[in-house]
């Protein structure tokens, strides 16, 4: 089996079953992630340890990435949260749209979160200076990713993964 399969099994992931904690009076709640890994054979992964106290998964490290405002797509929203956490102007064709996964958020509603990654980033067009209040930036190797595993929030162990799988495909 698969990890992208074991992943879906553990999340319930492309059923339609509703929890008991889902509101039904609200649409679903829609956010995006970005997963980057730089340029070369041990390009490292860039994302951000979140500073914000307030924020949920204080001091986690996490993706770049947030909710959808008014009438977006989910790939102007990447590209919107992007621009807003990093300073970058993403080029759509340089998102790889990779898996729309069903959740919880905060709440118990249910959230859509859409992932993307950019691969082969060139880390020179990031200026660390324009990394915003939500994080402080983080780059780690793959080999460096299981001792730091248990730092990540939920969501980017499993889009960490994913890359991986996804990897193998291409």
């Amino acid at each position: 089996m698969k990890i992208s399969q074991i992943i879906a099994r553990l999340f319930n992931l492309g059923t339609e079953e509703r929890s008991p904690l889902v509101a039904h009076h609200e649409p679903p709640g829609e956010y995006t992630a970005v997963l980057f890994r730089e340029a070369g054979k041990d390009g490292r992964f860039l994302l951000q340890r979140r500073v914000r106290k307030e924020k949920l998964f204080y001091g986690r490290i996490a993706m770049f990435g947030g909710h959808r405002e008014n009438d977006e797509t989910p790939k102007e929203c990447a590209i919107r949260e992007v621009a807003e956490e990093t300073g970058l102007q993403l080029h759509p064709g340089e998102l790889a749209h990779v898996a729309a996964i069903k959740t919880f958020d905060n709440r118990g509603d249910v959230a859509i979160g859409h992932l993307y990654f950019v691969n082969n980033f060139d880390s020179k067009r990031l200026d660390r200076r324009l990394v915003s209040n939500e994080g402080k930036l983080v780059r780690l190797r793959a080999y460096s990713l299981s001792r730091n595993f248990r730092k990540f929030t939920p969501i980017t162990a499993m889009a960490l993964l994913l890359f991986f799988e996804y990897q193998e495909l291409q």
